[in-house]
Parts: structure tokens; sequence; C-alpha cells
């Protein structure tokens, strides 16, 4: 069963178009990664500094995977300079209702 993933990242005031950008480089990646069948990244209307990723994956164990490789390629240190603290990851299964 497929599930949908939201990441939410904070940017330090100042630095969310430097952030944007480097979203714009590595989700590519993202969404030929094994596993993904959708990336769709948001900017909050209230809160600019706030991107929010809704992912659709065919599992959790690919997206965990995923993760993995992130930490491998050090994708962390790219976006240390602009981000105000950690990811907000959140994982949802779809219901009928």
């Amino acid at each position: 069963m497929s599930v949908v993933v939201t990441y939410e990242l904070e940017a330090k005031e100042g630095e969310i178009e430097k952030m944007k950008q480097l979203l714009v480089e590595i989700l590519p990646d993202t969404r030929a990664f094994a596993g993904c069948n959708s990336v769709i990244a948001y900017v909050d209307q209230d809160s600019r500094n706030i991107t929010y990723m809704i992912e659709d994956w065919d599992s959790r164990a690919d997206y965990e995977k995923y993760t993995a490789w992130r930490i491998e390629v050090n994708s962390a240190e790219k976006f240390a300079p602009f981000v105000a603290g950690p990811p907000t990851i959140r994982y949802f299964d779809k219901f009928d209702g």
C-alpha cells in the first residue's frame, strides 16, 4: 500500500529563495528515486519561510531507503545554512472516507 509523506521545512529569515533553489536542484533526484510516485512542493501563504512537500511513495520502506541515501550523499549539509531547524515529517495511509 502506498504512503503519503508530508515534509515541512522552515527557512531562516531571508533564506527562503536559496532554500527553494536548492529544492529545485534536488527534487528531480527525489522524483527519480525507486518507489517515488510524486513530489509536490509548496510555500506557506501565511508564513513564507515554510516549505511543504507532499510526497507519494510505494511504501514507507521505500521512503526510508531514500532518506538513508540522502544522508549518505550529505544533503542535510547543503541545507544547513538555510534552514531554521529539523524538518517535520509525517506518514499517512489513504482511506476511503
